[in-house]
């Protein structure tokens, strides 16, 4: 076999283990999930986990900064595809740059966007040293880059409600990302939680709102 040929089938087998992980990290939480449960679900040797990763903690981060750098990667595409359009960006369309990506993820994304939304839920609401930290070093400077956006073109808003605005979105972001049926259950069926540009719209609207609500409280 050729070095290509080996390289490719490494990053192959990475890549199983990866996608296996990040199922076994969602349904068990980090605690719950094991090493041999990743390989079984991975179906290769135990050994290879550790070839391939130095630890659960390791394998963990990289499974978590994985699809959070994709997330990213789009929200940057879009916020400066925002800021670039003639007249100045409006909220909304900041506010879509920023919710768009998740919300496809979880919605678009099969059982993979599912998985990784339900990890970063898990994440995000840890108080742990652990979480805090995978907290900050996978999305602190893209909250910045929005906190700015909001800060710079929503006239009379300031930097402290730019970031709260940032936060109840963020926060409203993370419970469409959990896909529990609650909104449908609720709505008898007249809303459809899988329904992404329908999402989208309404968050968009509630959240522009509730934004501008807090400019004279600025």
């Amino acid at each position: 076999m050729t070095t290509a040929a080996n390289n490719a089938t490494r990053r192959d087998v990475r890549s199983d283990i990866m996608d296996a992980a990040e199922r076994v990290f969602a349904t068990l939480g980090f605690a719950g999930a094991t090493t041999r449960a990743i390989a079984d679900e991975a179906k290769v040797n135990l050994g290879l986990i550790h070839y391939h990763f130095s630890s659960k903690e390791a394998l963990f981060e990289e499974v978590v900064a994985r699809r959070s750098k994709q997330v990213n990667d789009y929200r940057r595409l879009l916020l400066a595809q925002v800021l670039a359009e003639p007249g100045g960006p409006t909220l909304e369309r900041i506010l879509e740059a920023l919710m768009r990506p998740t919300i496809e993820m979880s919605n678009e994304h099969g059982g993979a966007g599912q998985s990784y939304s339900r990890i970063i839920v898990q994440i995000a609401s840890g108080t742990d040293e652990r979480s805090i930290q995978m907290t900050g070093d996978n999305f602190n400077a893209i909250a910045r880059e929005f906190i700015d956006a909001l800060d710079t073109h929503v006239p009379g808003l300031g930097r402290e409600n730019a970031v709260w605005s940032y936060i109840n979105a963020i926060s409203l972001g993370l419970l469409m990302m959990t896909r529990t049926g609650r909104i449908t259950e609720l709505s008898d069926g007249l809303c459809d939680e899988g329904d992404t540009a329908g999402s989208i719209s309404r968050i968009v609207r509630y959240l522009a709102a509730g934004t501008r609500s807090l400019v004279s409280t600025a």
